[in-house]
């Protein structure tokens, strides 16, 4: 009796060996993989978990080459080319195409619509995955479109009897606003969030000037004038700010389109930029070549990280909390302030990155994407 006693003392100290050898292990592993261990990262792993070892899943292909217009959309891929859009699906199949003679074809993509407008052209379409929901036939050529996340488009357009004119649709492409630009330039103008506030963006004699409007009203709510800087950009951020986009700085007003903050880019020029509720700037450094540095702002100017580029950047895209960088050897995903995430050499001869929410990102070469799973 006593021998077997023993017996089962020393199976339970080996069991318990075990079991401290193994949870070890376990910590060792999410130390080591604590960046790279998310949620994200735990559904991409259900999601895609037929892929293998691979990280290139699902392809597509499209005949638009490099003066196609692309945009993630609904788990898929949107291609707008000269003779219309065509919007894949996540597998791969041509769900929904229009053809539509566009010259110069410009695409965006927000939540469950998409929209693609021919600038300097008449036409436009709005979109979702089954069907185009409406379109426009402008009276004059159009000089910019932007649609917020709700389907609602702000359309600017040259003017008969005005230096350009505002044209808000709904999103049934109802017409529910217009405004005429009588002392400058028209050069685009958004939507807020709520369907409520329009900001517009004109060029006058006194300098870049950003207007504010109530859509319930036919007065202005406001003003802001930029006397010594070139605005050519606005947008709104999830929080209603109005992000306005300069060729030294970056604006932010309040939806009266007052003064909020500003970030300079001080002895630096823009590159390019990519937008989606969070701004991430690529700024050359003046006579350094190649160099300069990716800045990253928050939906209220806040700084959320900065971070120099050794070589130079060839397409940025903004997704949710991820930031896509496509050099010309290699992919880098970036998270939260700027944190290097992943980085992987397969980006090699791919023209532009699109990020998604998920973390995934679309490598866009001149006939075919791949979707690459970090």
């Amino acid at each position: 009796m006593k021998h077997k006693n023993k017996n089962k003392r020393k199976i339970g100290k080996i069991w318990l060996l075990l079991a401290l050898v193994l949870v070890v292990i376990l910590v060792s592993f999410l130390v080591v993989n604590r960046d790279n261990l998310t949620i994200d990262g735990l559904k991409r792993s259900i999601s895609y978990r037929n892929l293998g070892e691979s990280s290139l899943a699902e392809t597509f292909s499209y005949a638009a080459g490099k003066e196609g217009s692309f945009g993630a959309f609904g788990g898929g891929l949107v291609v707008a080319g000269r003779s219309g859009f065509t919007y894949y699906d996540k597998s791969g199949k041509a769900a929904l195409s229009d053809e539509v003679s566009m010259s110069d074809p410009v695409l965006s993509t927000g939540g469950s619509y998409g929209m693609v407008y021919d600038l300097g052209g008449t036409d436009l379409r709005v979109f979702d995955k089954q069907d185009i929901i409406y379109e426009v036939t402008a009276d004059n050529k159009i000089i910019s479109a932007q649609m917020n996340q709700n389907g609602w488009a702000a359309v600017c357009t040259e003017g008969t009897d005005a230096n350009g004119v505002v044209t808000v649709y709904n999103s049934t492409g109802e017409a529910v606003y217009e405004w005429y630009s009588r002392t400058g330039y028209l050069v685009s103008a958004a939507v807020s969030p709520d369907d409520k506030h329009m900001s517009v963006l004109t060029m006058t004699g006194e300098g870049s000037r950003i207007v504010g409007f109530d859509l319930g009203s036919d007065e202005e709510q406001g003003e802001y004038i930029a006397e010594e800087s070139l605005i050519f950009s606005i947008m709104y951020t999830s929080a209603g700010t109005v992000l306005a986009l300069a060729e030294d700085s970056v604006v932010y007003l309040d939806k009266s389109v007052q003064l909020v903050t500003s970030y300079e880019y001080e002895s630096s020029y823009l590159r390019s930029f990519a937008f989606d509720d969070v701004l991430a700037l690529y700024l050359g450094d003046t006579g350094s070549g190649s160099t300069g540095r990716l800045v990253l702002l928050g939906e209220k100017g806040e700084l959320l990280g900065e971070e120099q580029a050794s070589r130079g950047v060839i397409s940025m895209s903004v997704s949710g909390k991820y930031l896509g960088v496509l050099y010309d050897d290699g992919l880098e995903i970036y998270r939260g302030s700027l944190t290097l995430y992943h980085d992987t050499e397969d980006a090699d001869g791919m023209d532009a990155v699109i990020m998604r929410s998920d973390g995934t990102a679309l490598l866009i070469g001149s006939y075919q994407a791949t979707l690459y799973i970090p």
